[in-house]
């Protein structure tokens, strides 16, 4: 009997220290996955912020696209406006050229026969 109770005993220490090692794993893998936690939740913030500037700088860009766009249809039609003033001042020098050159050989007509 004592023989039984010295094994069980042994056995009943031998337990214990499964279970203090079995809780002391426990404790440890706890404290490993808050702390992979908190890992997480800082690299999830991280990145949640850094979309949030991705999205701030999309959103800058395209309005600065938006305004060069607008700029360069203002100029091309200032353009466009100053091309068409041009060539109406062009043909109009033309046609008065075209007016006083029949009109300035009359006149030395004129004047040939008068002397």
């Amino acid at each position: 009997m004592e023989r039984e109770r010295s094994r069980a005993k042994v056995r009943m220490a031998s337990l214990e220290k499964e279970v203090d090692a079995m809780r002391n794993a426990q404790l440890a893998l706890k404290k490993r996955m808050k702390e992979s936690g908190r890992e997480h939740d800082i690299r999830v913030m991280s990145l949640k912020k850094e979309q949030a500037a991705l999205r701030k700088d999309l959103d800058d860009s395209r309005k600065r696209v938006a305004r060069l766009e607008a700029d360069n249809e203002r100029q091309r039609s200032m353009l466009q406006k100053k091309s068409e003033e041009a060539a109406r001042h062009q043909q109009a020098a033309k046609e008065a050229k075209l007016r006083s050159a029949p009109s300035s050989s009359s006149s030395n007509k004129t004047a040939a026969a008068v002397a």
